[in-house]
C-alpha cells in the first residue's frame, strides 16, 4: 500500500472496535481503544516488535474495510508466490474461532520452507522493513509506552536485523531470523520449539553454522 502511494508512514490508522476487543483479551499486547488514531510507523513497531495482534487487525481493517477482505488478499498473495501449503484465517496468526454453532478452532498454516520463501520475498521486495525489525526497543509516543523486541538474536548477535517471533498452541514457539553475514543475508526458520529460550538457542546455532559455511 505504501508502494502504491495509498499509505505512508505518517498515515493515521484508526483503531476499530475489533482491535479494542482483542486488546482486552488474553491475547492483547498493547492497549488500544476504539477511535484512537495512530501513525502507521507506530502501528508497524507495535506489530513487529512485541507481536501486537490488535495492530495486525487494525491495519488489515484500515486497508481493506474488514479483516475478512484483508485475509482474502493474504491468501491471494500466497497463491501469487506459489505458497501452496499456506492458508490464513485471520491477520494475527492466532487460532481462529469461527462464529458457528459447532465449537472448534481453525489454525492458520504454513510450512517452514514456505515461511522461508515468504521471508526472503519480503526482505528482497521491501528491504525497508529492516528499519523496523532491527530495533531492540521503540518508544511509541502515541501510546506513551516503550516496547521491547521479542527476537532474542538482536541482543545476542551483532549482525542480526530481524525478523519475527510467533507462538501458537499447535505451532509451538517459532522464530524467523535474518542476519547479515559476510555480505550475505541469511534467513533461518525454527518452528515447534517448546520454549522461547529454545527457539532462540536453535536459531543462533543455525546462524553460527551458516557463518562457518560462508567463511
Amino acid at each position: 500500500e505504501i508502494e502504491k502511494s495509498n499509505l505512508n508512514l505518517n498515515s493515521l490508522i484508526k483503531i476499530p472496535l475489533e482491535s479494542e476487543t482483542e486488546a482486552l483479551s488474553e491475547d492483547g499486547v498493547v492497549y488500544l481503544k476504539k477511535g484512537m488514531e495512530l501513525p502507521l510507523y507506530d502501528v508497524l513497531d507495535c506489530l513487529m516488535l512485541p507481536s501486537s495482534n490488535e495492530c495486525a487487525m487494525a491495519l488489515g481493517i484500515n486497508i481493506s474495510g474488514s479483516e475478512t477482505e484483508f485475509v482474502k488478499k493474504m491468501n491471494d498473495k500466497c497463491k501469487e508466490l506459489g505458497l501452496v501449503n499456506s492458508y490464513f484465517y485471520n491477520t494475527s496468526g492466532l487460532p481462529y474461532y469461527p462464529n458457528k454453532t459447532m465449537p472448534g478452532k481453525l489454525q492458520n498454516r504454513m510450512t517452514a520452507y514456505e515461511m522461508f520463501k515468504l521471508a526472503s520475498h519480503i526482505v528482497k521486495t521491501y528491504p525497508d522493513i529492516i528499519n523496523v525489525t532491527s530495533k531492540k526497543h521503540s518508544y511509541i509516543k502515541s501510546l506513551d509506552v516503550t516496547l521491547t523486541n521479542t527476537n532474542p538474536l538482536l541482543f545476542n548477535l551483532d549482525n542480526c536485523v530481524g525478523l519475527k517471533t510467533g507462538t501458537t498452541n499447535r505451532a509451538g514457539c517459532c522464530l524467523v531470523s535474518l542476519c547479515n553475514i559476510n555480505n550475505h543475508r541469511i534467513v533461518s526458520v525454527v518452528f515447534g520449539a517448546e520454549t522461547s529460550q529454545e527457539r532462540g538457542e536453535k536459531s543462533q546455532i543455525l546462524m553460527q553454522i551458516a557463518k562457518q559455511e560462508i567463511e
